[in-house]
C-alpha cells in the first residue's frame, strides 16, 4: 500500500482523500531567493507578451522603410542608408499583416520572389517556406496572380489554392490551372482535391480529360534536324497494354497512352462524381464518416479493426475485446445509428466494400496510431486491384510486371497523408503479434 500522505477530508475543490504532492516536496531545496529573482522576468512574460506588432506600430517602421526584403523567418525592412530598422524572426513579434500588405516595398518585395524563380540552390524546404512568408503578405490580387502563373505556385499551401479555385467564375480556367499544378506537382493537386475541389462533376472531368493521357513534359527536337517534333504538354501516342493484358495501338496507327500519375485522385473523383454500384452517395458516406471519428474516443484498436472489417469483410470467429461496448454506446445515439447501420451491412458483405472504405479513408477520420495499426494489419484476401497499371517486381529471380492487390492504392494513400513510415508499421506489427500486448 502506497505511504504517500493524502488530503485530509472536507478539502477544497472536494479533494478530501488525494494523494498530496506538496508534501513530498519538504526535502527540496529552499528556491526562494532564485524565485525572488526571477520575478520581474517572470512578470513582464506574463503581462509583456505580444505576439505581433499594432497596426500603428507597423506604420511607423514602414514610414522609415525604403527596402524590404522577405526571408526565411520573415521580413527585413531597411532604411534609405541600408541600416536596419526591423528583423521578423522567431523570437520576435512580427509586424502587422494588413499593414504590410498595403505598403509598396512590401508589393515589391512579394513579385521579387512569386514572379521569378527562386534560386536553384536553395533546397525544396527553405523554396517553400520563401514562397509561403512571401504569399502571407501578398495581397489579394498578388496571390490571383501567383496561384495562376507564378513559377513558385507549387510552394504555395494547398488550402489557399483550394479557397481560391472554389471561388473562380470560370470553372473552365479552374481546372486548367489544376491540371497545371498536376503537372508541376501531383502531391500539390492531390492535397487541393482532397481539400474539396473540384466541387462540381463539370470541373471533375475537366480535370480528369486534361490529365488522363501522358503528355511530354518538354519540348523534344529531332537530332538530326534540330526541328521540334513535340511540344511541351502533347499527347503521348504508343503501344500499351490494358489490366486483361490486351495490347491497344501499333507501330502504324498508335494510341494514347493512359497516365500514371494522379490515377488515386482520378479515381477519387469518378468514385465521387460518377458513382456506380457499391460506391455510397454523399450522405451515407458523411454519416459513415461521423461514426469512425466518434471512434476516436475508444482505443485506436478498436477504429482500425472496424476499419478493416469494412475492407476486407467481417470475420465471425474473430472478436476484438471492447469492440462491442463501444457499438452499444453510439448506438444509444439516434445521430449515429444510420451511419452504424450502413457500416454493418457493409462489413459483413462477403469481402467487405472497398469502394466505401475508399470514400471513407479519403476523409481522414481514423487517428493516426489507428491509420499505423490499420496497415501493419495483413490484407484480408489476395484479390488482385481491377486496374491495369502495374509495378515492376522480382518474381523468382525474374522481374515481372506485377498487378498489385486490392486496396493497395489506398494503403499506399494512407501511409503518405499520414506520414507513416514503414519502420512504425513493422514495429507496430511486431507488438500486435507479442503475447499479452494489446
Amino acid at each position: 500500500m502506497s505511504e504517500q500522505p493524502r488530503k485530509p477530508a472536507g478539502s477544497p475543490n472536494s479533494t478530501g482523500g488525494e494523494y498530496d504532492f506538496k508534501t513530498g516536496a519538504q526535502d527540496l531545496p529552499d528556491t526562494s531567493l532564485l524565485a525572488a529573482a526571477s520575478e520581474q522576468m517572470r512578470v513582464h512574460a506574463i503581462s509583456e507578451h505580444v505576439h505581433a506588432k499594432s497596426a500603428e506600430e507597423t506604420r511607423g517602421l514602414l514610414a522609415e522603410t525604403a527596402r524590404v526584403d522577405i526571408t526565411d523567418e520573415g521580413a527585413v525592412l531597411y532604411d534609405k542608408d541600408d541600416n536596419l530598422i526591423f528583423r521578423e524572426t522567431s523570437l520576435t513579434a512580427h509586424l502587422d499583416y494588413a499593414t504590410m500588405r498595403g505598403d509598396p516595398h512590401v508589393k515589391q518585395a512579394v513579385r521579387q520572389i512569386m514572379r521569378a524563380p527562386l534560386d536553384p540552390a536553395l533546397s525544396s524546404t527553405d523554396k517553400r517556406t520563401l514562397a509561403r512568408n512571401a504569399f502571407r503578405l501578398a495581397s489579394p490580387y498578388e496571390r490571383r496572380v501567383a496561384i495562376d502563373r507564378s513559377p513558385n505556385r507549387r510552394y504555395i499551401p494547398a488550402d489557399s489554392i483550394t479557397r481560391s479555385l472554389s471561388r473562380r467564375a470560370d470553372q473552365d480556367q479552374a481546372a486548367d490551372i489544376l491540371a497545371a499544378l498536376h503537372y508541376e506537382d501531383a502531391n500539390l493537386s492531390a492535397a487541393v482535391i482532397r481539400n474539396g475541389w473540384p466541387d462540381s462533376k463539370h470541373a471533375a472531368f475537366a480535370f480528369i480529360n486534361k490529365t488522363m493521357f501522358e503528355r511530354y513534359d518538354k519540348d523534344v527536337t529531332d537530332r538530326k534536324t534540330k526541328q521540334v517534333i513535340h511540344r511541351k504538354g502533347d499527347l503521348k501516342y504508343g503501344t500499351y497494354q490494358d489490366k486483361d493484358g490486351k495490347m491497344h495501338g501499333s507501330d502504324e496507327h498508335p494510341v494514347r497512352i493512359p497516365a500514371k500519375k494522379g490515377a488515386n485522385a482520378r479515381a477519387w473523383l469518378r468514385i465521387r462524381f460518377q458513382p456506380t454500384k457499391g460506391v455510397p452517395d454523399a450522405r451515407d458516406t458523411d454519416a459513415a464518416v461521423r461514426v469512425f471519428e466518434r471512434l476516436r474516443r475508444e482505443p485506436a484498436q478498436i477504429q482500425a479493426q472496424a476499419f478493416a472489417d469494412l475492407c476486407y469483410g467481417r470475420d465471425p470467429n474473430r472478436t476484438t475485446p471492447g469492440m462491442d461496448e463501444a457499438i452499444s454506446r453510439l448506438n444509444r445515439q439516434k445521430t449515429m445509428r444510420h451511419g452504424l447501420a450502413l457500416i454493418d451491412q457493409w462489413s459483413n458483405h462477403e469481402g467487405g466494400q472497398g469502394n466505401a472504405a475508399r470514400m471513407i479513408a479519403y476523409k481522414k477520420p481514423m487517428t493516426r496510431e489507428a491509420a499505423v495499426m490499420f496497415l501493419a494489419m495483413q490484407p484480408g484476401d489476395q484479390r488482385d486491384a481491377h486496374t491495369g497499371f502495374t509495378s515492376r517486381k522480382r518474381v523468382d529471380g525474374v522481374m515481372r510486371d506485377v498487378t498489385p492487390k486490392r486496396l493497395t492504392e489506398m494503403r499506399s494513400w494512407i501511409h503518405g497523408v499520414y506520414q507513416i513510415q514503414s519502420s512504425e508499421v513493422n514495429e507496430m506489427r511486431e507488438r500486435m503479434h507479442a503475447p499479452d500486448e494489446f
